[in-house]
């Protein structure tokens, strides 16, 4: 987790600037006694306090259980910014001097709702949200699909960000099991295990040796899983910790194809799975991981090929017009952890900066599926983002 220090300072100034502007409003009014505008500085400065505090902790150098905590922290604080700027925006069209008193009192009963519904959907978000599942059943088809692998299923799942469930392994177990219920050919995940460290990942590790499909368990890594979150003393303690992590995937029974690849075969056909390290993409904080151009000997032969890649962002880069691959298969995006579904359009901030964020997108013959994730990062919320577990059918033309 980073905060970038000129966008943070920004944001905190207009909140403040807000904060100031409601114990103004509160201390005018003759409706509201003194006492709700001590309560509003009571949760106004202690929180920015805090946030002004969090900003000069060297955050790569805290422990796992700290990051938690301060992951808990930014909820509470961006919670309480969301009711205050919402029902605030709401309150100040009483203030309009044309409006009768009858519509006055409605519009300050609507503020006082907003911030009851949005005190529910945050708990939803917290509570409720990032422990219910949802499988997204996706049939795709090819007309270079392999006859033998036609009906072939692959159970896709991303982000797990392991750190951020502690030692709590009921969710992810219930987790496990509905992978193995679908009985795909295939499992694939699509990085970021953990957030910092290989040690997020240990108390998980008799769940994820469960993990079973004929064709086994496939894996790349995400940025999260290169360490490069973490404040090491020297790389070579970066490097031990790194080994470590490959170790582990391996001793769950997982196969690493990062920036190499593997062959399928069912009877006399045979299909490539191309696995690709993390595209840095439009970040300008983590380095590219990716070896695309060798991890395959030629990638626009006619062999029918699947790329796993963390970062969506090189599908269109590096993929589609360039190479011959059909289906790529990604992660990344979270939806940002935020996500509305209104009559079967999903809505996400995640389209401000990912053109593909999660579901399906094709372009021309190829195909490309963003699984919005597991876990959590940054705050431990899913807004209407539940986590998901995508059983993607190949069916030939």
């Amino acid at each position: 987790m980073k905060i970038f220090f000129i966008p943070f300072f920004i944001a905190l100034l207009i909140i403040a600037v807000i904060d100031w502007f409601i114990y103004r409003r509160l201390k005018k009014s003759e409706r509201w006694k003194p006492k709700w505008r001590h309560i509003h500085l009571a949760t106004a400065l202690p929180l920015t306090a805090g946030m002004v505090g969090l900003v000069c902790i060297p955050h790569d150098a805290v422990s796992s259980n700290v990051l938690k905590w301060i992951m808990w922290f930014l909820f509470i604080y961006y919670s309480f910014i969301a009711i205050k700027v919402i029902s605030l925006a709401i309150y100040s069209l009483s203030w309009v001097k044309s409006l009768p008193e009858k519509g006055k009192k409605f519009v300050r009963f609507t503020a006082y709702a907003s911030m009851a519904i949005l005190a529910v959907i945050l708990f939803f978000a917290v509570a409720v949200t990032p422990y219910r599942y949802e499988v997204n059943r996706v049939t795709i088809e090819f007309d270079n699909l392999p006859k033998a692998f036609d009906g072939y299923t692959i159970a896709q799942f991303s982000d797990a960000h392991l750190g951020t469930y502690g030692s709590d392994t009921a969710f992810v177990a219930r987790y496990v099991n509905a992978i193995n219920d679908l009985k795909p050919h295939l499992i694939c995940f699509t990085g970021d295990l953990v957030n910092r460290r290989t040690s997020e990942a240990k108390p998980f590790i008799p769940l994820l040796k469960r993990l079973y499909a004929p064709d086994g368990v496939l894996t790349i890594l995400g940025n999260h899983d290169y360490d490069d979150y973490a404040a090491w003393e020297t790389p070579a303690e970066k490097e031990v910790d790194q080994q470590a992590l490959l170790r582990l995937e391996e001793q769950c029974g997982w196969t690493l194809v990062n920036n190499s690849h593997l062959y399928l075969k069912h009877g006399d056909d045979s299909i490539a799975v191309i696995g690709c390290g993390n595209f840095a993409g439009s970040s300008k904080h983590n380095p590219s991981y990716e070896q695309f151009a060798t991890s395959y000997p030629n990638l626009n032969d006619s062999c029918f090929k699947i790329l796993l890649q963390h970062n969506p962002e090189a599908w269109r880069a590096q993929v589609t017009g360039k190479t011959n691959v059909d289906l790529t298969l990604s992660g990344h995006t979270h939806a940002m952890q935020i996500m509305l579904s209104i009559f079967g359009h999903r809505l996400s901030p995640a389209r401000l900066k990912y053109k593909e964020w999660g579901g399906l997108y094709d372009e021309g013959r190829q195909h490309l599926y963003v699984n919005i994730g597991m876990g959590m990062v940054g705050v431990p919320m899913r807004m209407g983002a539940t986590p998901e577990i995508t059983l993607i059918t190949l069916k030939r033309k």
